[in-house]
């Protein structure tokens, strides 16, 4: 339980830091609220596929937080090399079962923490 309680503590510190500067922030707390759906329907890879193909700077945005947070930061990722959404997404396309549903689920606390502090930040914005 402990390390669960660190990797959530870990987790906001680092939505927090990353995204407490931004000046977008009532377009890109829109974008957040609608990715853990994405997430849902169409799981991990799609929803890679679609932020690395995307010209939408919030989309991209929210893909860097995604590949930060899991290349550098989430042990499972592994050595997946430069944090970028296209690395991530070939990191994904090359994991076992157990891996990549490791990957989901932490993509997934992630953009649901995102919204979190995003209307933490940005309150009443919209």
């Amino acid at each position: 339980m402990t390390d669960r309680l660190s990797l959530t503590q870990e987790r906001m510190r680092f939505l927090h830091n990353e995204l407490h500067n931004m000046t977008n922030g009532k377009e890109l707390k829109q974008k957040l609220r609608g990715l853990p759906v994405a997430l849902r329907t169409n799981g991990l890879g799609v929803l890679l596929a679609q932020l690395a193909a995307s010209s939408d700077k919030n989309e991209k945005l929210a893909g860097g937080l995604l590949s930060r947070w899991l290349i550098e930061k989430y042990p499972p990722a592994g050595n997946a090399g430069q944090a970028n959404i296209k690395n991530l997404l070939v990191r994904c396309l090359e994991a076992t079962r157990m891996e990549y549903e490791s990957l989901q689920h932490e993509s997934m606390a992630l953009l649901e923490q995102a919204k979190l502090i995003a209307e933490a930040l940005w309150p009443g914005e919209e």
